[in-house]
């Protein structure tokens, strides 16, 4: 009996002989990793969506580890997975395809606007659409975002960091080279962060 094993890009089976893919991803590539010889149904596949490529490992499991590349974006979203649960983050909303993978995957945490999917999303519902049009307005301009509409865009939709890619006159939280990540709330300590 087969035991699909579920990435966050698509289904596979054991033996590799059956895939379903979502969201534009394709396999870029299958095969047995040559240090386990021992294990028939292990095999090693990538997946490519948009600039990443995840390496996908099943051994005699269906149990599948998803590992991001490493790169700032990721750096910096492993710091969002260590915030709580709770916490929304503002980030460009065209996060996902520009840096390879959306807050919601890599960070762990909800996300003010991701344009591809929340757009997509939109299609559905006409309140939906709405809202989402409403986020699309208020962000436009987020590569030139102020301190000032940073916070008013915060209390308005209760967001809890900001991450961008360069300095603003804001509580620092945590940074690494490419990306800085700013505390919104006022109740929210920079403690934690590594600077």
């Amino acid at each position: 009996m087969r035991m699909p094993a579920q990435s966050a890009w698509g289904k596979l089976d054991t033996t590799g002989t059956r895939v379903s893919l979502s969201s534009g991803a394709r396999i870029s590539s299958v095969r047995r990793p040559p240090h386990d010889t021992s294990n028939a149904s292990a095999f090693e596949a990538c997946f490519s969506s948009a600039s990443v490529c995840a390496s996908v490992h099943l051994v005699a499991s269906p149990t599948v580890a998803v590992q991001l590349p490493a790169t700032d974006w990721t750096d910096a979203m492993s710091w969002i997975a260590r915030t709580p649960p709770s916490s929304h983050v503002l980030a460009d909303p065209g996060h996902a395809w520009k840096y390879g993978t959306s807050v919601r995957v890599a960070g762990e945490r909800d996300v003010y606007l991701e344009e591809v999917k929340d757009v997509a999303l939109a299609l559905y519902s006409r309140d939906v659409a709405m809202r989402v049009l409403g986020r699309i307005q208020d962000a436009a301009g987020f590569d030139s975002i102020t301190p000032e509409r940073a916070l008013a865009l915060a209390h308005q939709y209760d967001l809890d960091y900001l991450v961008i890619d360069h300095d603003m006159n804001l509580p620092l939280a945590y940074r690494n080279a490419q990306f800085r990540i700013y505390a919104l709330s006022p109740v929210l300590s920079p403690a934690l962060s590594k600077q």
